[in-house]
């Protein structure tokens, strides 16, 4: 049987595959990261928009405290702020999420537990002012969100989106090795962004 955390890991390639191909039959709907990251986004949230209730919650600043009416949040966010970084896209695990308020009943912080969060990170060769010409500085780009989503212990994904043909298929390994086992690197190129004049018949 499957569990529900494969389920919902089932939903998120699903859509991984839908972007890519519709980045791939039109590379040019997306000017730049944010297009790629926005589009992931509204095809997530059908599945992960559902308002659940949070129950994990804490009042500090009181040995009594007032009972707190019913909070909820969908499991979907953008831009996740954790200790000194974001996350572009996460599916999270609501019952592993604690919300803290104080005495007086004002929100205070979110804190993350261990559980089984989803977390997505997307990179781009393509921005609406330019493109990465170096090919050093977009495998140090990649490198570092390797390096940052090797942190956790839950599932996460890094989708590289290679508009201009950057680095060649050879190269690709070489940027997934590093990769922990929890952590899915998939990289998705498309060289029609190298040259735009049109082909002669």
């Amino acid at each position: 049987m499957v569990s529900a955390y494969e389920q919902d890991l089932q939903v998120v390639r699903q859509c991984i595959e839908r972007l890519k191909k519709n980045a791939a039959a039109h590379p040019f709907c997306y000017f730049n990261e944010s297009d790629l990251q926005a589009e992931l986004f509204a095809l997530l949230c059908p599945k992960f928009s559902t308002p659940c209730l949070m129950t994990n919650r804490f009042v500090w600043g009181t040995d009594s405290p007032r009972p707190l009416r019913d909070l909820y949040s969908r499991r979907l966010h953008s831009e996740l702020l954790l200790a000194g970084e974001r996350i572009d896209l996460a599916i999270l695990d609501t019952n592993k999420i604690k919300i803290s308020v104080n005495s007086r009943g004002r929100f205070g912080h979110i804190q993350f537990e261990d559980g089984n969060h989803i977390y997505i990170e997307l990179k781009a060769t393509r921005t609406n002012r330019s493109r990465v010409r170096s090919v050093p500085a977009w495998k140090a780009l990649l490198a570092a969100d390797v390096e940052k989503l090797n942190r956790y212990t839950h599932r996460c994904f890094l989708l590289c989106f290679d508009f201009e043909g950057v680095i060649s298929e050879s190269d690709i390994p070489t940027l997934t090795a590093p990769a922990k086992p929890h952590l899915e690197v998939l990289y998705f190129r498309n060289c029609s962004g190298r040259c735009l004049f049109q082909t002669k018949n």
